[in-house]
């Protein structure tokens, strides 16, 4: 019998507390292996470096934001599906979409992760 080879999810959220949150939201996928990033910059460094399946990714973060670090993902690793999650109002879903995001969940619906990461797989 083959086993699964884990899906690795990059995490990027300046406050280390999502972490655990993403991390809880998405516990029913078996075989999941979480990296975590806490600016843009830090977290395309990871995905030069280290095979990722899936990107979350905050907004609002110091030193490389979240819509810097999807410009550069949907330029460079068009192949990675990036799940924007932010606790901003400001930003429209539609928005978020057509600048590439496969979904947007805002942070105080964070159990809309779960739903929309199995649409990825």
């Amino acid at each position: 019998m083959k086993t699964k080879t884990p899906r690795v999810v990059l995490l990027v959220d300046d406050e280390e507390s999502f972490f655990d949150l993403y991390a809880w939201h998405l516990e029913k996928h078996e075989q999941l292996t979480f990296l975590r990033a806490q600016s843009g910059h830090e977290a395309f460094r990871v995905v030069e470096n280290q095979k990722v399946d899936v990107v979350i990714s905050d907004i609002n973060m110091p030193n490389g934001d979240g819509f810097w670090l999807l410009d550069k993902l949907t330029t460079h690793y068009h192949h990675i599906p990036v799940i924007i999650a932010s606790g901003n109002t400001l930003y429209e879903e539609s928005d978020i979409l057509n600048l590439g995001a496969r979904d947007f969940v805002p942070k105080l619906q964070l159990h809309r992760l779960g739903p929309s990461f199995s649409k990825l797989l």
